[in-house]
């Protein structure tokens, strides 16, 4: 079971914070932040980035290094219960 949060009343970088920090301390889990349209997507990620970055102690560009090499490796590994197909 996944433990789920909702932080309604935050503006969108204290929610960013919240984000950042729960990838903080859960270094190999999967956050997932939904959002209310695209149109919030680019500031949501600068903001994440940026907390994110502080806690980590990173450069903006570690960060994103750190994002991809995450998602790559989320990717390549099923998770118990998964299957990988080909399209």
């Amino acid at each position: 079971m996944c433990p789920r949060a909702s932080c309604p009343g935050l503006t969108p970088p204290a929610k960013a914070l919240f984000v950042a920090s729960a990838a903080h301390a859960r270094p190999h889990a999967v956050i997932l932040y939904v959002l209310p349209g695209d149109g919030d997507l680019e500031e949501a990620c600068s903001d994440v980035t940026f907390f994110l970055a502080a806690l980590e102690g990173l450069t903006p560009a570690g960060v994103e290094l750190a994002v991809l090499l995450a998602a790559r490796r989320t990717k390549s590994t099923p998770t118990a219960g998964s299957r990988r197909t080909s399209a």
